[in-house]
Parts: structure tokens; C-alpha cells; sequence
């Protein structure tokens, strides 16, 4: 999996970007849909609502549960021990699954992107197998 992380400015606003090569049968970028899905809410509520995600998987992979659901606005996920299905929640047909580490891996990578204070123009790619 291959992730570009980079910030771009949109009606006068920095917001940050996640763009994966995570693509649907249609060509859309679930995963990155899911992590840049903010409902239009706050940066803060975005931050909490990540640290939610990884303290599910965190759950999930000390085996403390089963499963777990993360959802936000249009966009969620199903976690099992294994792997994690993205899904619109708008198409249940508009899914894809993930090795739960790689899963991990793009929320720490995101999380820690979007809680940086440094806004650059660089881009940061991220690799995960």
C-alpha cells in the first residue's frame, strides 16, 4: 500500500490530504475517503475520532475483543483480527479489505500527520506491505 500524505488549501482553509492507491472496483480511494471523511467537522473532533480508530484496532489486536465497527460520516470500517473492511456507508457494494496491520499502519501515519503543527508543501509518502 502506498500512501501520499501532503496539506492543500481549499476556500481559504489548509486541509490535510490522504490519497492511497486503496481503489474500489469504481476507482474510488476508500481508504483515503475514510480518513479524510471530517463531516465537515472541526480538526479536533478529526483527532479524537482517529485516536478512536486506533484504540478499536489496538483492541482488536490485543485480542480484548472480537471485532470492532469505526464509522464517521459516510465512510467505515470493520475490524476483526485479520483484516479490515472499508465500506461506503452510502453503498455497502463500495468496500475493500485490508490486512488489519497495514490498516494500523495508515492511522498512525494519518494521525500523526494531521496532529503536526508543521504545514509544509512537502508531500510524505508512506509504504506499507
Amino acid at each position: 500500500m502506498e500512501i501520499k500524505l501532503f496539506w492543500s488549501e481549499s476556500s481559504g482553509k489548509t486541509i490535510p490530504v490522504c490519497q492511497t492507491d486503496v481503489f474500489s472496483e469504481d476507482g474510488t480511494d476508500i481508504l483515503g475517503c475514510l480518513l479524510m471523511d471530517d463531516g465537515g467537522l472541526p480538526e479536533e473532533s478529526t483527532f479524537k475520532w482517529v485516536e478512536e480508530g486506533l484504540i478499536r484496532v489496538s483492541a482488536v489486536l490485543s485480542k480484548s475483543e472480537d471485532s470492532q465497527d469505526w464509522n464517521r460520516e459516510s465512510w467505515g470500517a470493520i475490524i476483526s483480527s485479520t483484516n479490515v473492511q472499508v465500506y461506503s456507508l452510502l453503498d455497502k457494494s463500495c468496500s475493500v479489505l485490508l490486512d488489519i496491520n497495514t490498516f494500523n499502519t495508515a492511522l498512525q501515519e494519518w494521525q500523526g500527520f494531521i496532529e503536526s503543527k508543521e504545514r509544509t508543501k512537502e508531500v510524505k509518502h508512506v509504504v506499507s506491505h
